[in-house]
């Protein structure tokens, strides 16, 4: 049993680094044969995720050069159709990531793509577009001391007669690349393991340093490298049609987010969040010299 983003999960298959969990469950893990309902001839061989009636489909192909497939299935099951040794890893980061990242979106919770960390009590959100720094700017902080809340994928809850809205802490661990790891951490890389044989990126298990109850959200960062010459950081509250664009353009699998309503529900949700959150566009400059002042201006933002 495993804990996180809030849900209960009983797993057949061994899950990395994650959270211990506890009755009731409230989603399964499970190996199963996964049929495609859609013709199998002239896809290309790489990893792609198709929403077919309500079911999502996650697939991709093994070194063997066979189809791996995963089903995620009305918020409540995984499926994993996957038998090649060489997709371990694959599978595992599939799982955490993205299939659950999916299965909370069937939910109808809201998912963002950001990184999170505590600061005082309170949940500082991260969000913008890869290569922003999302993780980078979370290990900076937790190199000072704060605890990890959730590494690239944030399940908020937004509950009714509450003036605030909430974190849910994700899986105890981040990914990020050794000059992440050396700039941010002061970390040697290279004794961290790596995420996939083939690639250079490092899993840091942060188990002592993580957060392990909801947190209410003090507010959201929308992260911009600048090429002006800054001596700070500059900050920027954005207004609500801005920030409501920077909430949606940066929700989790936002295409997956299907007909029927969905779509309603979550501008209803980003509206809800707006209420309670505010959102600020945070500009940089690119260089790792200047996560020391990053660090500052969000550990002195009064808000």
């Amino acid at each position: 049993m495993y804990q996180a983003f809030g849900l209960n999960i009983e797993s057949e298959i061994s899950l990395s680094g994650m959270v211990p969990g506890v009755e009731p469950v409230d989603v399964r893990i499970s190996r199963g044969h996964v049929e495609k309902p859609w013709p199998l001839d002239g896809e290309e061989r790489r990893m792609y995720v198709r929403e077919h009636n309500g079911d999502v489909y996650i697939v991709w192909y093994s070194e063997e050069d066979t189809e791996q497939r995963i089903l995620v299935r009305s918020g409540k099951d995984i499926i994993v159709d996957a038998e090649s040794a060489s997709s371990t890893s694959v599978v595992k980061q599939a799982i955490q990531g993205l299939g659950l990242g999916l299965l909370l979106h069937q939910r109808e919770r809201y998912v963002l793509h950001a990184s999170a960390v505590e600061i005082n009590g309170e949940a500082v959100v991260f969000i913008g577009f890869k290569g922003a720094g999302k993780s980078t700017t979370a290990s900076a902080l937790i190199g000072k001391g704060h605890s990890l809340v959730t590494d690239d994928l944030l399940a908020v809850q937004i509950p009714e007669n509450d003036p605030r809205a909430y974190a849910h802490p994700g899986i105890p661990s981040m990914k990020l690349w050794p000059d992440s790891v050396k700039a941010s951490l002061g970390e040697d890389p290279f004794k961290l393991p790596r995420i996939f044989d083939r690639e250079e990126k490092r899993l840091k298990n942060l188990d002592d340093q993580f957060v392990r109850a909801p947190l209410p959200i003090r507010c959201v960062y929308v992260l911009e490298f600048t090429q002006e010459a800054l001596d700070a950081p500059v900050l920027a509250r954005l207004p609500g049609a801005a920030a409501c664009i920077e909430l949606i353009r940066h929700s989790y699998g936002i295409r997956m987010l299907g007909p029927g309503g969905r779509n309603k529900t979550h501008f209803t949700q980003t509206t809800e969040l707006l209420k309670r959150v505010p959102v600020y566009r945070l500009k940089r400059s690119k260089s790792f010299d200047g996560i020391p002042r990053l660090v500052q201006c969000i550990e002195d933002h009064d808000i």
